[in-house]
């Protein structure tokens, strides 16, 4: 049976007897400029690097008697919208469309929502790798790039390269820990602003491969694994 969990509240628990239709995964559209130029047969096209949300449409049936109010209030807002068809991903959703309701027949409703999505799925599986050696070959799942977050334990200066990228990530005067957060684009400890210099290393989808230099005695990396 086909389900749709969003903010943590299973439709199957919540009086949806069936679903009527799904969506499947579909992939975001990246933004673009498109130049036209007179007397050229063919545009040129620039490609950004960002991506429109999606929306995805979801038809459920519910029994007649259902307190169709208490699904109204849990299909509101934002929250995780996971799928059945992948129920190792989730997407950062918000339902913030019209939720129309139809009587069918004297047992049931149909319900439809619409749910606007950030454009990538992230893996539900996200628990901290922990690195203990040097050189370290770290797969990574997905189909883009994923913004990492490292909580490096160690002292004094410290250098984090990944992929032998030729600016790696230079720490500062750590005392005993660091956290790097690719996705908000800070070095802290415990939100406190380290000093650093150098690029915030990505990571990239496959075999990436983990360097420091200092004195670090292991590295727990949050790989945030997504899909477009």
């Amino acid at each position: 049976m086909a389900y749709i969990i969003f903010n943590e509240n299973d439709s199957r628990n919540m009086g949806v007897s069936n679903i009527l239709n799904m969506p499947l995964a579909s992939k975001a559209e990246q933004k673009s400029d498109i130049l036209y130029i007179p007397g050229r047969p063919e545009p040129i096209i620039d490609l950004k690097e960002s991506f429109n949300p999606v929306s995805y449409v979801v038809e459920m049936e519910i029994k007649t008697g259902t307190n169709i109010r208490n699904i109204l209030s849990w299909l509101s807002g934002s929250g995780k919208l996971i799928f059945s068809d992948e129920p190792d991903k989730y997407y950062n959703a918000y339902s913030n469309s019209v939720v129309s309701t139809s009587r069918t027949n004297n047992k049931y409703y149909s319900m439809s929502v619409k749910f606007l999505c950030q454009p990538f799925a992230y893996a539900i599986d996200n628990d901290p790798i922990e690195i203990t050696t040097n050189n370290y070959a770290l797969e990574v799942r997905g189909s883009y790039y994923s913004e990492p977050i490292y909580k490096i334990f160690g002292s004094g200066n410290i250098t984090l390269k990944v992929n032998n990228t030729d600016k790696p990530l230079k720490l500062y005067d750590i005392d005993s820990y660091v956290t790097v957060d690719t996705s908000l684009l800070v070095c802290h400890k415990d939100k406190v602003f380290v000093k650093n210099s150098g690029f915030l290393p990505y990571l990239g989808a496959g075999t990436n491969l983990i360097q420091w230099g200092g004195n670090v005695s292991k590295i727990e990396v949050t790989k945030n694994e997504r899909w477009k």
